[in-house]
């Protein structure tokens, strides 16, 4: 949790802290909390010391938990990606990392959801290795899970105050008509007790093309009314 408050600050600029457990900090959107941004990304200062020298403490009560994935065992890389959503605190604003992200912007869930077979999200982004591209060749499979599930929604609202249990997904390759898909498990929820992950439960639908999969992409940010901060890298 507080790798995922960090990882927002650092390349939205939005900021789960306050003086206390009662208040968030509003937005410092001038050119002294962008440098404090970038010496953090530079590995120049470390979160902890930013939160100090502000006085400010963490609000991870604000985050809640959406989905965690893990990568497929034929990659070499290794990934378990816990996934939160929250409120876009009072005051604050998003504003990309200045040198760092090459797009961002604020765009609607479910008209993105209506155009995701055409490539106007990769067109409008404008850069060689997005046009033409449809959102599914942008995004990894997870975020392209969790804007379904969000578009599906009434409300940005009730889609942040659903109960859900979160599960591990674990993509897997499978064989669909001869074509090498991924198909997605769950794995039984970590268990309070033993820390310990169950069983993988049942084959979901195999619909991704393999070489799509854990590619450093695109990274959604939820807020209320449905829409994303999509964060280019």
């Amino acid at each position: 949790m507080i790798a995922a408050i960090r990882e927002s600050f650092e390349e939205t600029g939005l900021l789960l802290a306050g003086e206390d457990g009662q208040n968030v900090a509003e937005s410092g959107a001038g050119e002294e909390q962008m440098s404090q941004r970038e010496a953090i990304a530079d590995q120049d200062k470390s979160f902890g010391q930013f939160l100090t020298s502000s006085g400010l403490k963490l609000r991870t009560d604000l985050l809640r938990p959406v989905s965690r994935w893990q990568s497929p065992d034929f990659f070499h890389k290794r990934y378990d990606i816990a996934y939160f959503t929250t409120v876009v605190p009072v005051g604050q604003n998003a504003k990309l990392l200045e040198g760092k992200g090459v797009w961002g912007s604020w765009v609607n869930v479910r008209t993105l959801m209506e155009s995701k077979d055409t490539s106007e999200l990769g067109d409008r982004i404008g850069q060689p290795n997005t046009v033409g591209k449809t959102l599914e060749e942008l995004v990894t499979p997870a975020v392209m899970c969790m804007l379904e599930s969000l578009a599906a929604s009434e409300t940005g609202v009730s889609w942040l105050a659903k109960r859900r249990t979160v599960e591990v997904k674990k993509p897997v390759l499978v064989k669909n008509d001869g074509a090498c898909m991924l198909s997605f498990t769950e794995v039984v929820p970590v268990s309070s007790k033993t820390g310990t992950l169950g069983t993988v439960g049942p084959l979901k639908s195999a619909s991704v093309a393999p070489h799509k999969i854990w590619k450093a992409g695109f990274s959604a940010l939820y807020c209320v009314e449905n829409p994303a901060f999509v964060v280019g890298r």
